[in-house]
């Protein structure tokens, strides 16, 4: 759907990370929430997409650095890596945010829950793919249903 009826470069928002990563293999979209690895946006831009995804989702502030630790490898990429010798041949090799970065990160997110400006912050966002098992999203006003398929929603955000 999203390759038939949107235009090429229209920047689709999900929070799944699976989603993110076949947006751009089966579409002409740009997504909301890049991978690390994929793009030319800075850590900190990353981590305001993903706080403004989470926001959309209604992530609460106890969740939040959990989906963050989960899903740290595919937004981050290497940055929170282990770096020592042979660690990419080693399968016990976990990706560790520091603790305090994700103490000042949470207290950043609970900011941004509580302003009720622009959903996006100063991102575009032009439609938002919500799965079956994502929670009800925060939709912006003047959000439309454009497809439904029952496992699949799309909106169109103004």
């Amino acid at each position: 759907w999203l390759k038939k009826n949107t235009s090429p470069g229209s920047v689709v928002g999900s929070l799944s990370q699976k989603t993110n990563i076949e947006i751009p293999l089966h579409t002409d979209n740009r997504l909301f929430l890049p991978s690390g690895g994929n793009t030319l946006a800075s850590n900190d831009e990353i981590w305001e997409r993903f706080m403004r995804m989470g926001k959309i989702f209604n992530l609460s502030p106890e969740a939040f650095p959990e989906l963050a630790r989960a899903y740290s490898s595919y937004l981050f990429y290497d940055l929170y890596r282990d770096h020592s010798f042979d660690s990419y041949f080693r399968s016990d090799v976990a990706t560790k945010i520091p603790v305090d970065l994700y103490q000042a990160k949470v207290k950043e997110y609970e900011k941004i829950l509580s302003d009720d400006k622009n959903i996006s912050g100063n991102y575009r966002l032009d439609y938002l793919y919500v799965r079956e098992n994502d929670v009800v999203p925060r939709l912006p006003p003047g959000a439309t249903l454009v497809y439904d398929e029952g496992r699949i929603r799309i909106y169109d955000i103004p």
